[in-house]
C-alpha cells in the first residue's frame, strides 16, 4: 500500500474522551493521525486531530478516517469487508 492507501486504512475514532480511553487507551483512538505524524508523541496525538479538523482548508481526505464511536468504526468495517467480499 502506498502511504495515502495506508493512512485511509487506518481510523481515527475521538469520542468521549473518558470512554474511548477506556478501550483506546495512550493515543490509539488516533491512529490514522499517527500514520501521518508516525514520531508525534501519542498524548500531542488528539491536539493534532483538532488542529487538522479545524485548520485544513480541505479537510475531506482526512475526515474519510473519523469515526464516531467504536459501533461506527465497525459498522464500517463490516460493511466495507462484506463489499469486498462480492
Amino acid at each position: 500500500m502506498d502511504f495515502t492507501e495506508q493512512y485511509l486504512d487506518s481510523v481515527n475514532v475521538p469520542g468521549n474522551l473518558c470512554i474511548t480511553a477506556l478501550w483506546a487507551p495512550v493515543g490509539l483512538r488516533y491512529h490514522a493521525t499517527h500514520h501521518l505524524f508516525m514520531n508525534l508523541p501519542y498524548h500531542n496525538l488528539g491536539k493534532a486531530q483538532r488542529r487538522l479538523v479545524n485548520g485544513l482548508s480541505d479537510n475531506t481526505l482526512y475526515l474519510q478516517t473519523v469515526r464516531n464511536s467504536l459501533w461506527d468504526a465497525l459498522r464500517r468495517i463490516w460493511k466495507e469487508a462484506a463489499a469486498s467480499s462480492r
